[in-house]
């Protein structure tokens, strides 16, 4: 068993080492990438073509994506450049960092043998696999997050530990911005876990209150931050201003202006949510049902974070849905669970057999079914607007102009490169070249020089990335 899940853990590394070869780089690492070198060049996080969802293309302090994973980058871009090759690579060293941490955590809190069971389980996890090789930042938030709750349970038996929880879940916090909301609620719940256990102790514990200030004071030092750049003055303006995401902010808005969309969306993606979770944990559903729930500290704290994973990723992704209108079961979201699947099977190895027979049966099934999704998801095709990036980063010139219509600009920025001019189009506007996630569309004065078409996708499930190119004659 020991070999095989050795070799479990050398395929998952291989599938890492694969994806950074073939994968493409998304959206957000673009955008991390971009956060990355303006912190080199100008001490701040700048985005200089404006935020990506914004309509303004004019330079603006980012007030979207949280400060760490592109802090993470900076040793990168330093190397590398504004490339994708550099975004990918410390995807890739995300991901064997997050290994290492489930490896070490685990083994510290249960022994090697049950350690190599979940890194395994870790090892050959999709979206783990999949967010290494197209450079976001699920990985090094994995990783803080199982720091965190293995600080909380390590805290149990000595309090001091509650400290460096403290500690990671502020690095947590930092590191995804529209699941920065996540972290401040879990802090609530998380202290609500102990006051159930400790009563009004828990408030005359030095290293509980110090643990409160130093993840408070992450919280306060980025939202200082944002308000010296974002508050206009206002009672209003300051309850977005502050926030991590301007961008989560809006969608909260108009969520709460379209309560119905939002039950609806809500009510719809139970299904699914419930399919994530057995996803991961259905082969194993009869052992986690008689797990303790409330009444032992330790398997309490794990379902904590397990449930709260999933409910405020469930109501997370509704409230995204209301303003983006995404496809309803849109598998990416598959990307806000990914922290709960760790402390899943800790519920599940912490006091199995793992020399029984239906104990190896179940976790082979596990692991098949995980490699199959892993080896599926590296093994897709690029979207269809990459082959438009690439016959315009082709053709284009130093000093060219590039108007981009409905394509995500730092995506384009990344991969046609920043020696251009990029504006947004407009009927009339002098460009050089257009750019458009629109198939249909005619450009006057233009030639087609280039489509691309996203290969199988699955209406409802993956939305289709296609672009054209377009060029003066």
């Amino acid at each position: 068993m020991r070999r095989a899940l050795l070799g479990v853990v050398a395929l998952g590394l291989t599938l890492r080492g694969l994806a950074f070869l073939t994968s493409r780089v998304s959206s957000d690492a673009s955008s991390f990438g971009v956060m990355a070198v303006s912190l080199l060049a100008r001490g701040e996080f700048v985005m200089p073509l404006g935020e990506y969802w914004s309509d303004s293309w004019a330079p603006t302090y980012s007030h979207h994506y949280s400060p760490g994973y592109p802090v993470f980058l900076v040793p990168f871009v330093a190397i590398g450049g504004f490339t994708p090759w550099a975004i990918k690579a410390a995807g890739l060293v995300s991901g064997v960092l997050a290994l290492l941490t489930v490896g070490w955590t685990t083994r510290d809190l249960y022994g090697p043998d049950r350690a190599l069971v979940v890194t395994a389980v870790a090892a050959v996890d999709p979206i783990l696999v999949k967010s290494a090789g197209i450079g976001y930042s699920e990985n090094l938030l994995v990783a803080f997050f199982i720091l965190t709750i293995w600080a909380i349970l390590k805290s149990l038996s000595r309090e001091r530990f509650i400290v460096l929880a403290g500690l990671f879940a502020g690095l947590a916090f930092l590191t995804k911005g529209v699941m920065g909301w996540f972290f401040l609620v879990a802090g609530f719940a998380g202290l609500a876990w102990r006051f159930h256990f400790m009563r009004w102790r828990v408030f005359r514990q030095t290293y509980y209150l110090l643990a409160i200030a130093v993840f408070g004071a992450f919280v306060l030092l980025w939202s200082f931050r944002n308000l010296s750049h974002f508050w206009d003055g206002s009672v209003a303006g300051l309850l977005t201003a502050w926030q991590s995401s301007a961008y989560f902010s809006t969608a909260f808005d108009e969520s709460l202006a379209r309560p119905g969309d939002l039950a609806f969306i809500l009510l719809a993606r139970i299904p699914l949510y419930i399919g994530f979770f057995l996803f991961f944990g259905g082969f194993w559903a009869r052992d986690l049902r008689r797990a303790p729930k409330i009444t032992d500290e330790h398997y309490s704290g794990l379902w904590l974070a397990v449930g709260l994973t999933y409910v405020l990723a469930w109501i997370i992704a509704g409230i995204l849905w209301v303003h983006e209108r995404n496809p309803v079961f849109w598998v990416d979201q598959l990307r806000y669970v990914a922290v709960g699947t760790v402390p899943l099977f800790w519920l599940v190895v912490k006091d199995a057999d793992l020399g029984s027979v239906a104990f190896r049966r179940k976790l082979a099934a596990t692991l098949v079914v995980l490699l199959a999704v892993a080896v599926l998801g590296v093994s897709q095709p690029a979207p269809g607007v990459y082959t438009v990036y690439d016959a315009l980063n082709e053709r284009v010139a130093p000093g060219d102009v590039v108007a981009v219509d409905g394509l995500l600009r730092y995506e384009v920025m990344l991969y046609v490169g920043g020696d251009v001019a990029y504006v947004p189009y407009a009927p009339g506007v002098p460009a050089d070249f257009v750019i458009t996630a629109n198939l249909s569309r005619v450009y006057p004065g233009y030639v087609l020089l280039a489509t691309g078409v996203t290969p199988n996708t699955i209406a409802g499930l993956v939305p289709a990335f296609d672009g054209a190119l377009w060029g003066r004659p």
